[in-house]
């Protein structure tokens, strides 16, 4: 057992403290709900009796804080490689964070090149599209005057307001629609398009939900064998943990907790009937 000189001056003091307040074990097992041999170990120094260093530090808070007297005993050598390495993850995470950021932001930049290529592109074929229609009026218009020239007419001819012959117009009407055609057909066949697709994945969250009647030492464990939460929970508090099972659920005080996952009540699978402690395994 760790820590066995912190638990030896903490067995001694609270040992100490009942019997100055005139307190039988009877009457501190009867008020914490716990087990007459829990009690009596703990007094005795028997901490080899106890499974887990985890538990028997929280029995004694639970005897500590009834009594009135402040204990502070070390944390698990467990607890603390959790800690050390829960902060190396969130380091980790933080630079690829990061590093996520940095490619959506070359990623923004080309898409934003491309599209200014696109515009500067799309305008270039405009200003050749006006050009080459500008060109067709001109040959049209020197057509024209040769035409009337021969046919002797003395219509004046007036390109900007529209006013020409009938007969040069149905001849020469043909010519402008193949040539407008022909250009909106290279329009539409131009390759230079920009599209971007972008698909979002919706996840939904797993809720696990515990409900504590009364106080209970608890500790959660995920799929990959790491601790996502050891403390002493109080009575009337209720825990939320968005969490993907398979995970495990152990508990000091089992039958003074309602457990909930996926908003789906769950049943704990095992109780120890000498000291009250659960366990349940969740494994969908």
């Amino acid at each position: 057992m760790e820590n066995i000189d912190s638990l030896k001056i903490a067995r001694k003091l609270l040992k100490s403290k009942r019997e100055e307040l005139s307190l039988s074990i009877e009457d501190i097992c009867r008020e914490l709900k716990l087990d007459k041999k829990i009690i009596k170990n703990i007094e005795s120094g028997n901490f080899s009796n106890f499974k887990s260093y985890l538990f028997l530090k929280g029995y004694i808070k639970n005897y500590a804080d009834f009594l009135g007297i402040d204990i502070n005993l070390p944390e698990s050598g467990y607890k603390k490689k959790y800690k050390n390495i829960n902060k190396s993850r969130k380091k980790e995470s933080k630079k690829k964070y990061l590093n996520k950021n940095k490619y959506l932001f070359i990623l923004l930049i080309f898409v934003l090149l491309s599209i200014s290529i696109s515009v500067y592109k799309n305008k270039d074929q405009e200003n050749i599209d006006v050009n080459l229609i500008s060109e067709s009026l001109e040959i049209l218009e020197t057509k024209k005057l040769q035409n009337d020239d021969k046919l002797n007419v003395k219509n004046e001819i007036s390109v900007n307001s529209g006013t020409v012959n009938d007969s040069f117009m149905q001849n020469e009407k043909i010519e402008i629609e193949n040539i407008t055609n022909s250009k909106i057909d290279k329009i539409k066949k131009d390759p230079d398009i920009l599209s971007s697709d972008y698909v979002l994945e919706n996840k939904i969250e797993k809720i696990l939900e515990i409900k504590y009647n009364e106080d209970s030492w608890t500790e959660i464990i995920d799929s990959n064998q790491d601790i996502v939460f050891l403390d002493l929970v109080k009575k009337g508090k209720i825990l939320k943990f968005s969490i993907s099972a398979p995970f495990e659920i152990l508990l000091g005080n089992a039958t003074a907790v309602n457990i909930k996952y996926n908003n789906e009540i769950v049943g704990i699978s095992y109780i120890n009937p000498d000291n009250n402690v659960g366990k349940l395994k969740i494994k969908h």
